[in-house]
């Protein structure tokens, strides 16, 4: 029957302070009271077994020259404790190392596979956005979302999906229902992290297709919040070209309705354009749109 490393690591660093406080006033021919010490801290010594310490690999490394030796008789073995005055270092190896490893490989396994599957899910749901299967799509950034929470990007393409769908004119009659998904994944990933550009660019085009769907309703009541949260996100991250083609696509918006120049405007498109193509996303998952939509735009500044 052997002692579990860390009960019987405890145990010998209990023992041995309580050892070392008291060896002087031992006296060496009294052995018993070291055995029933061992025998009393945990009752971890079976009768007539020998006390082997190599039995569980541990290694008592003196620190003081001075050392006395106690010799403990069990039956008919013999096993010996080495005390020091003043020290005693317990080195405790190969069991806690072969644990500790093992323990590391399984928790690194884990990570691996966990990042394994999020990195699959991820993929099929973005071929099904791709292949225009919105549904779908939400549906299973919604479960990666559930199975993820420490992910924000999930959520994140919940609410883009539903958002960029929201804008198709076929479908208006659809809007608020996916205009209410996408406030609902984004809220989420908002309450975590309310200083992620990304995450505030989303906002304002939430907030721009509730303009789009009834612009005398919320056209007077969102458009503040969609240029204050432009402001915001240029402050964050203002090499964003999500964040710059954004800002400078809504306020062409409200120049042109209300007759202004749109000249500082599309010159911000520009400078949106050049920075998609010096962009490069964090992973593969990580927002990477908007580079054909500022495109469209600057053809429109140019007519």
């Amino acid at each position: 029957m052997f002692w579990e490393p860390k009960t019987f690591l405890d145990m010998i660093m209990t023992m041995s302070e309580i050892v070392v406080d008291n060896i002087q006033g031992w006296q060496l021919h009294q052995p018993h009271r070291a055995l029933f010490l061992l025998v009393s801290f945990g009752q971890l010594v079976p009768t007539k077994r020998v006390i082997n310490l190599t039995h569980y690999n541990v290694t008592i490394q003196l620190l003081n020259p001075t050392v006395q030796s106690i010799k403990i008789l069990i039956g008919a073995e013999v096993a010996e404790l080495y005390i020091t005055v003043n020290k005693i270092k317990l080195i405790l190896y190969y069991n806690i190392m072969i644990k500790t490893i093992t323990t590391l490989a399984i928790v690194l396994c884990s990570l691996v596979a966990s990042a394994q599957q999020f990195e699959q899910g991820m993929g099929k749901a973005m071929e099904l956005w791709q292949q225009g299967k919105t549904t779908e799509a939400s549906a299973m950034f919604e479960r990666i979302a559930a199975a993820e929470p420490n992910q924000w990007l999930p959520n994140y393409y919940v609410a883009l999906v539903n958002t960029t769908k929201a804008f198709d004119p076929v479908l208006k009659t659809q809007v608020p229902a996916l205009l209410e998904k996408a406030q609902m994944a984004l809220d989420k990933e908002l309450l975590k992290d309310d200083s992620n550009a990304e995450l505030l660019v989303l906002q304002a085009l939430i907030n721009t297709a509730y303009i789009v769907y009834d612009p005398m309703t919320n056209g007077m009541l969102l458009s503040d919040k969609v240029r204050q949260l432009y402001v915001k996100a240029s402050i964050l991250d203002p090499k964003n070209p999500r964040v710059v083609a954004g800002k400078a696509e809504f306020e062409i918006g409200g120049a042109r309705y209300f007759g202004g120049d749109t000249k500082p405007m599309c010159a911000e498109i520009d400078r949106a354009i050049e920075l998609f193509t010096n962009f490069k996303p964090e992973t593969t998952f990580h927002p990477n749109w908007g580079l054909e939509r500022a495109l469209e735009v600057q053809k429109d500044c140019k007519k």
